[in-house]
């Protein structure tokens, strides 16, 4: 069998980069979520006709998907990988330009521009460098059937996923400025292009993120000047990959998602009424539960917002910690008592405490419900005891002290 792990890890790679599960690759690219999986462990013989299937699914060119694997002679390229380097996890770039409202020779410029940097990208050898282009799959003139939310979408989730957002400025563009805006979210490195002697809005040159300008005369000096620029960008970016949230499991990076999700359901609220509530459409809370939070990506503010309207706190919705309030460290404090007081073994504190958290770390954000004097009290944690002890001398396992 071909040695597949190099094309798996990159399969993987480009996965997580778009803040797809498995199943989410299946639905783009009409392979199984059983043949992805193989793949990605590097465990089956991969066809022509499915790498293709995995590119367009990627919106990548086939070729840049098998660079320097043992399957670029499938596509006329040398199948000997050139080292550590050309085999590690892809560097995506983005490339953002006006799209709408541009006359025929403007277009013709901005499509001229568009392929030179795709060739540059294509041929660039010390790290493996694909290229997003929007106007291959979301421009108004080539692509008019896409819908304007689907549109928004694609474009977001591909920004996001991008280590550089290659901005060429040479013309205004309402959709490029809301790119340049995304990137600076997500903390991507912007290549700004824009021909010599251009004046460029002082708006986006004082955009504060990592940004990189580039003046050029025609596209042979441009291709001169941006190669000199990765080699410059990119070692510095490929160290820092290791950074970016790019969990092991699948379920893993939705978890703020599932989080909004389950205490919306449990406070009774359709995603339009938390939408309404927290000042955004139901389509950004729809996309919050359903995406990975690498590619959704919203704001402290939002957050904020969320969780008042959860009756919950932001630690909790980022990362599941659910900080005691007065009344619930109150009764820790008190189990912490009673325990000496009865000589109460480790082990059956942390289940009495456990399944005590477990039962109320939600219903406790509710203002009233930690008023309640019998949760936590000592009667409340030796009623708690007492039947965890019954439940141990009669071997039930499966009991808790909560039932």
């Amino acid at each position: 069998m071909i040695d597949g792990n190099v094309l798996g890890r990159r399969v993987r790679e480009l996965r997580k980069a778009r803040g797809w599960t498995q199943d989410d690759l299946h639905a783009n690219s009409g392979l199984s979520q059983g043949e992805i999986s193989k793949i990605e462990k590097g465990q089956i013989n991969v066809t022509a006709e499915t790498l293709m299937k995995l590119a367009g699914a990627f919106e990548i060119h086939t070729e840049d998907l098998v660079k320097g694997t043992h399957f670029a002679n499938l596509f006329g390229q040398s199948q000997i990988p050139r080292g550590d380097i050309e085999t590690g996890p892809p560097i995506i770039a983005y490339f953002a330009s006006a799209l709408t409202g541009l006359v025929d020779r403007d277009k013709k410029e901005i499509e001229d521009l568009d392929e030179r940097v795709d060739q540059i990208c294509r041929s660039y050898s010390t790290y493996p460098l694909v290229l997003y282009r929007p106007r291959k799959t979301t421009s108004p003139t080539e692509n008019p059937d896409v819908p304007a939310r689907a549109v928004y979408d694609i474009d977001q989730q591909r920004v996001a996923s991008a280590h550089i957002v290659i901005l060429a400025a040479i013309f205004p563009s309402l959709g490029a400025g809301m790119e340049l805006q995304l990137a600076l979210q997500s903390g991507t490195t912007v290549i700004l292009i824009n021909k010599r002697g251009q004046k460029v809005s002082r708006m986006v040159l004082g955009w504060p993120g990592a940004i990189e300008r580039v003046e050029y005369s025609d596209l042979d000096d441009l291709e001169g000047q941006v190669v000199t620029l990765l080699d410059h960008l990119l070692p510095s970016i490929a160290r820092s990959q290791f950074l970016q949230f790019n969990p092991e499991s699948d379920g893993a990076g939705f978890e703020l998602g599932e989080r909004v999700r389950r205490l919306r359901i449990e406070r009774h609220l359709q995603p339009s009424d938390l939408a309404n509530m927290v000042g955004v459409g139901a389509a950004y809370i729809e996309n919050l539960e359903s995406k990975s939070e690498s590619i959704t990506n919203p704001s402290l503010a939002l957050l904020r917002r969320i969780a008042r309207a959860l009756f919950t706190t932001e630690s909790y919705l980022i990362a599941g910690l659910v900080g005691l309030d007065k009344k619930f460290q109150g009764h820790y404090d008190c189990l912490e008592s009673y325990a000496a007081e009865v000589d109460m073994s480790v082990k059956d504190f942390n289940v009495l405490w456990g399944d005590h958290y477990q039962e109320y770390q939600y219903d406790l954000s509710i203002p009233g419900v930690a008023n309640r004097a019998i949760i936590g009290d000592r009667n409340y944690w030796a009623d708690r005891y007492e039947r965890l002890l019954r439940a141990k001398t009669n071997g039930d396992l499966f009991s808790t002290a909560a039932k």
